[in-house]
């Protein structure tokens, strides 16, 4: 359960291309299947809603992520979609100053 919830929370949404489903409605997936020796933890799952969990498992889509965190789509064709990490927001420099109230 809180593997799930943290998958979730991380991804947001379906992590297919062009999928804006919530990830509240989607199935964890391993990235890696657990019979090829992938683990169940943070790094290998990831939140697919149920077609595009069935694409990559039955349809044979490939996926890859690169060195900057962009996981890529690899259609049986070999047409490439990129996914771009989710954006955590600005880093700040400094502390903000608390409200005056």
């Amino acid at each position: 359960a809180h593997l799930a919830a943290h998958v979730v929370v991380r991804d947001r949404t379906c992590r297919f291309p062009t999928c804006h489903r919530p990830a509240i409605l989607a199935e964890i997936d391993h990235r890696i299947p657990y019979e090829r020796g992938g683990t169940t933890d943070p790094d290998n799952t990831w939140a697919l809603h149920t077609g595009h969990h069935r694409a990559k498992t039955w349809h044979r889509f490939a996926t890859a992520t690169d060195l900057h965190g962009t996981t890529w789509w690899i259609t049986p064709a070999g047409h490439r979609y990129p996914v771009e990490p989710e954006a955590i927001g600005p880093i700040r420099t400094r502390i903000p100053e608390p409200v005056p109230f």
